[in-house]
This record gives C-alpha cells, sequence and structure tokens, in this order.
C-alpha cells in the first residue's frame, strides 16, 4: 500500500517516514517504492543512511508491523481499524514510542481503532502513550462472564485513570 500513500496525499509519505522514525527507526531518512532487478514484483526500501538501502523485511518485525498498519490508514483512509493480537511483533521495550505513533496518525487521520492483546506490556505502553496526551483517548474493554449468568458476557471499560489505578494494584485487565 505504501505505493498508494503519495498520489493521495504527498504530506502523508513524510507523515509516515516521520513517525517510523520517531516510533521504531531513528536511523530512517527515507522510504522508496522500487522494483529490485532481476524480479517481477516491488518492494519498499529503506535509507538509513548507512550505505545502500535495505529492503524494508530486512528491518524486523517492527518495523514490518509498523509499516503495514500506518500504510493501512494512510492508502485506506478507513474511518474504523480492527487489528487482532496488536503486539505482535513488537518488542516491549519500544511499545510505548509505537503507541505514541499511532495514537497520533489515528488522531491525525480520524481513525478509531479496536485492538485486542494479550499482553500486559503492551496494554501498559498504550495507558502510558495515552497519559501523555490531552483528554482521555484511550479506552480498555475488558470481557468477563457474568458470574450469576456464565453463559453471558458482560464488557467493563477503563479510562487512562481507571487503567492507571488497576496496574498500580496489580490487577488482572487481560
Amino acid at each position: 500500500l505504501f505505493n498508494q500513500i503519495a498520489p493521495l496525499n504527498p504530506e502523508n509519505e513524510d507523515k509516515l517516514q516521520d513517525l517510523i522514525r520517531h516510533s521504531i527507526e531513528p536511523r530512517l531518512k527515507r522510504l522508496r517504492y522500487a522494483k529490485p532487478k532481476g524480479t517481477n514484483t516491488h518492494l519498499v526500501y529503506a535509507d538509513l543512511g548507512q550505505g545502500p538501502m535495505l529492503p524494508f523485511t530486512q528491518l524486523g518485525q517492527a518495523f514490518a508491523r509498523t509499516l503495514e498498519i500506518y500504510c493501512e490508514i494512510f492508502a485506506n483512509r478507513p474511518k474504523i481499524l480492527l487489528i487482532d493480537e496488536i503486539e505482535n511483533g513488537l518488542y516491549y521495550e519500544g511499545m510505548e514510542d509505537f503507541w505514541k505513533g499511532l495514537m497520533a496518525v489515528l488522531e491525525d487521520q480520524d481513525v478509531q481503532l479496536f485492538a485486542t492483546t494479550h499482553s500486559r506490556e503492551c496494554m501498559e505502553a498504550a495507558q502510558k502513550a495515552a497519559s501523555a496526551m490531552d483528554g482521555d483517548p484511550l479506552r480498555f474493554l475488558r470481557l468477563d462472564r457474568r458470574v450469576d449468568d456464565p453463559g453471558k458476557i458482560v464488557a467493563t471499560t477503563f479510562g487512562k485513570e481507571e487503567m492507571q489505578t488497576a496496574m498500580e494494584f496489580n490487577r488482572e485487565m487481560r
């Protein structure tokens, strides 16, 4: 989807590169869409300012995952985005920066995200990123079976303050 971003809005290509630079790969100078010699397919290449450009596939799962999510947002302009197991491919120490970048692009592009995770680290990183933002941009939903009727499920909603308290008291949130 990277090749579709600039024709739709050239500013978004710069935004995408800035977001990846600040959230995943600080050495990133630019991204380019090119067809490698001797192949029939195009690929996104990253210029890290250290020699030849590298295929994005050589920069790790976090880079690829982030690029995929951002390209989906900028190229397809969804109003709602669903991501299952959002933490897949992300290293726990980089999750807060990932969430900061993601929340910035979601706000900028007016997209509502529904993401699932079983990772406490991912939830904590999202909460920390949200606490640095104005307002209360994040909601956590925990699904539980009703005690009085185990066949029914009830959703409990937590904002950033409730989530912070739950984390401080080590309450199970997944």
